[in-house]
């Protein structure tokens, strides 16, 4: 997993946009695969796409291996 934020750096009070970027390199299918984010706790979070799961996971569910 790697994350990228866009604009780097940001100034106080603009949007910080974060692009997390993940796969399976393992050689099997993974199954219940959930992602979750701890950003700064100044920063105030606004939404994602897709939605996360409430507290900043994501349900990712299976992945194949790449």
């Amino acid at each position: 997993m790697s994350i990228d934020d866009l604009p780097d750096p940001v100034g106080p009070a603009d949007e910080l946009v974060y692009a997390i970027t993940y796969q399976n390199q393992s050689d099997e299918d993974l199954q219940g695969v959930v992602v979750h984010a701890e950003p700064d706790p100044n920063l105030a979070f606004e939404f994602s796409s897709p939605p996360e799961d409430g507290d900043l996971f994501w349900d990712i569910g299976s992945m194949t291996p790449t």
